[in-house]
């Protein structure tokens, strides 16, 4: 299949970048026990923990990332806005959830960028992030999902000088057609997505 023949292709030749690397698969608050001081006294749920390379585990973990904004992206300070008191209460709280979502995501990459260099150097890497992505995809448990995967082939292949050598030519070649064809039933299938997902919170069942 497609995935196959691009992965030989994936693995970066940088050495630093394949460190045996272990990571928490699921670092979300209710994983992680603090004390009334503020200390992380444990961290529960490691069934699924994985040895990887570092390349394919340096990522921002899904409950502290705010990717999709561009300030959180930009690695700009969070602040909230000037007109904040005039606002109603609706509007305050859609805006200290962003203020939330944009703190989070800038203070896990401010303290990794000085505390686990050799995480951010790797998290920092766009055509790191593109492998990670089609891993990802590859090894979800997807049940004929090939929509997402193949979309995925589609982005590496947009940005194949920067994930291979130069001299490597794309091992996979889609027409101007399928990519076309493939991109927007992906972008209606993550919509779909999106709207089942609002049911569940809306009614609090997942």
């Amino acid at each position: 299949s497609s995935d196959l023949k691009v992965a030989p292709y994936l693995v970066p030749k940088a050495e630093q970048l394949n460190v045996p690397t272990i990571r928490h698969p699921d670092l979300s608050p209710c994983n992680i026990f603090i004390s009334d001081s503020g200390d992380i006294t444990g961290i529960i749920d490691w069934q699924h923990a994985t040895v990887l390379p570092i390349f394919l585990q340096a990522k921002i973990p899904k409950h502290f990332q705010n990717y999709g904004d561009d300030d959180s992206e930009n690695f700009r300070r969070p602040k909230i806005p000037e007109n904040f008191a005039t606002m109603t209460d609706s509007d305050k709280e859609t805006e200290m959830e962003l203020y939330r979502r944009w703190q989070v995501h800038y203070f896990y990459v401010g303290y990794t960028s000085r505390l686990n260099k050799a995480h951010f150097h790797a998290m920092g890497k766009y055509n790191l992030v593109l492998r990670n992505q089609l891993y990802d995809t590859a090894g979800r448990p997807w049940g004929g999902d090939n929509t997402s995967l193949q979309a995925e082939l589609i982005k590496i292949m947009g940005y194949w000088p920067e994930v291979a050598s130069p001299e490597d030519s794309p091992p996979v070649y889609y027409s101007p057609a399928e990519v076309e064809e493939c991109l927007d039933r992906d972008a209606k299938q993550k919509h779909a997505d999106d709207q089942m997902q609002q049911v569940r919170d809306s009614i609090g069942i997942n």
